[in-house]
């Protein structure tokens, strides 16, 4: 059940980061919501790992840093494949992909942290009460 738990919570985060990525190709120099495709992509990959690995924290009760890293697994994941679908399918030029990679990162793990430790911190507070 652990093994079908973790793969699931891979493949969602996966889902969310093919999605997430996909507005800054696929809408550049656009405006969604009255912000840049680019920008709304990564504000939606940062929501993506802040909810979910909050959400997940909950529900699984796991460490928190394995929460997180699952969750950024799953979204750096969703980032290559939809890197890869560019590429392959719609003929992008995706020469810069390991430093799109890179931002990336710096961008979804410190917010998939902070909602992991978040969850973990309000756990705590409501069982000190109790």
């Amino acid at each position: 059940m652990k093994l079908k738990s973790k793969t699931s919570i891979v493949l969602l985060g996966v889902a969310v980061g093919f999605i997430a990525y996909s507005f800054a190709e696929e809408y550049p120099g656009n405006t969604i919501l009255g912000i840049d495709s680019t920008n709304f992509s990564w504000i939606l990959l940062s929501l993506g790992a802040l909810v979910g690995s909050f959400l997940i924290q909950i529900y699984m009760q796991w460490s928190a840093s394995k929460t997180a890293l699952l969750t950024y697994s799953g979204l750096i994941l969703g980032v290559i494949a939809e890197i890869f679908y560019d590429a392959i399918i719609l003929n992008l030029n995706h020469n810069m992909a390991p430093i799109e990679i890179i931002i990336i990162s710096f961008i979804v793990l410190p917010s998939a942290f902070l909602g992991a430790f978040s969850s973990k911190l309000i756990q705590y507070l409501i069982n000190r009460k109790s």
